[in-house]
């Protein structure tokens, strides 16, 4: 969502790569009928896996050594992985 509430969620909308500009992930574009360049204001986010996130990024984003490593990473017995942010203010500073 971005800031005040407002967002959009598209549904079966599937990415075809993702767009770089000066180094930085601006934004996706989509496969299909759809194939459209949809900008992030503030971040591009990938909930796809580290092999098929690293597919997605232009050639010559990664050096050999850096897509190799992504490549690689080994799969583990998981299937979902779950990263969040939360602002901490207030906790304590020991907590982990």
């Amino acid at each position: 969502m971005t800031k005040g509430g407002k967002g959009r969620l598209l549904l079966k909308s599937h990415v075809e790569r993702i767009v770089m500009e000066g180094g930085r992930a601006v934004g996706v574009q989509l496969q299909g009928s759809r194939r459209r360049i949809l900008r992030a204001k503030r971040a591009v986010i990938s909930n796809a896996s580290i092999w098929d996130t690293t597919r997605l990024l232009p050639e010559g984003t990664l050096t050999d050594q850096q897509r190799d490593e992504r490549m690689n990473t080994p799969m583990t017995g998981s299937f979902v992985h779950l990263h969040v942010g939360i602002d901490a203010t207030g906790l304590p500073a020991d907590l982990e």
